[in-house]
């Protein structure tokens, strides 16, 4: 009798265990399989944003060369339309990647800085600046940069009444990760705010509210900080002197 309950228990016992590790068994892989969609839908948001990015861009970038063929600038456009060719070639490439380095983008943010100088008939100077050559490998979603300089342009230089608009882009390393500030010296943001009946201004919005989403997504998808702040500057006489973009992307590793 003793021995038969005793089998009689460890049996219940056992079975209990089965079924408890089958049960955690498919609750782990029930979670699994929630995470993976989850990552999916995050990556399928990140697709979606680049998608539109391009577009926008396309767009400015086609109205600028019918501007140049409206004032019958042939040397203008066709100097254009080279420097198009060659920045688009290098955002098809870029927009088939996830990620890419400091080294791409940064090529890429000096070809469309020359193509934005045609434009404005060199009306600003821009200054890119690497501290050291290991930034250069830090990665980075592609075409991140770009809509803050365009911004830059559309919303501050743009409007500037007297002397030469000036863009400086910086790249810095620290302990945690990667800082990048974008600074102008244009009317400032409270200005240009009364600028945005402009149809070329609102235009101009479109980039920079699409890649804040960017930022979200990609803290989502790699559980990492990257933050962004926008800082207006101001000069001694406590008037507008331009705009600060400063932000912010963690390293999983030290640079």
């Amino acid at each position: 009798m003793t021995i038969l309950y005793i089998s009689s228990l460890v049996f219940i016992v056992l079975v209990s265990l089965f079924v408890i590790q089958f049960l955690i068994r498919r609750v782990r892989k029930s979670e699994q399989q929630k995470t993976e969609f989850a990552l999916q839908l995050i990556e399928t948001e990140a697709k979606v944003l680049r998608t539109q990015l391009n577009p926008h861009f396309l767009f400015n970038s086609l109205n600028s060369i019918r501007l140049f063929i409206l004032k019958n600038d042939s040397d203008s456009a066709e100097n254009y339309i080279s420097k198009f060719s060659k920045l688009l070639r290098l955002v098809l490439n870029q927009s088939r990647k996830e990620m890419v380095s400091v080294y791409e983008e940064m090529q890429t943010l000096k070809l469309y800085l020359e193509f934005e100088q045609l434009r404005f008939d060199d009306g600003f100077e821009y200054e890119i600046q690497i501290d050291g050559q290991e930034v250069l490998n830090q990665l980075i979603p592609p075409m991140l940069i770009q809509p803050f300089v365009e911004n830059a342009i559309w919303h501050g230089l743009m409007h500037r009444k007297s002397g030469a608009g000036k863009i400086k882009i910086s790249f810095q390393k620290q302990v945690s990760g990667l800082y990048v500030t974008i600074q102008d010296n244009g009317v400032g943001r409270k200005l240009a705010q009364t600028y945005k009946t402009n149809q070329s201004i609102n235009e101009g919005s479109v980039g920079l509210t699409i890649t804040k989403e960017r930022m979200k997504i990609l803290s989502k998808r790699t559980n990492l900080h990257n933050d962004l702040e926008i800082e207006d500057l101001f000069d001694e006489q406590n008037l507008a002197s331009g705009t600060l973009v400063n932000l912010y992307f963690e390293s999983k590793l030290n640079l």
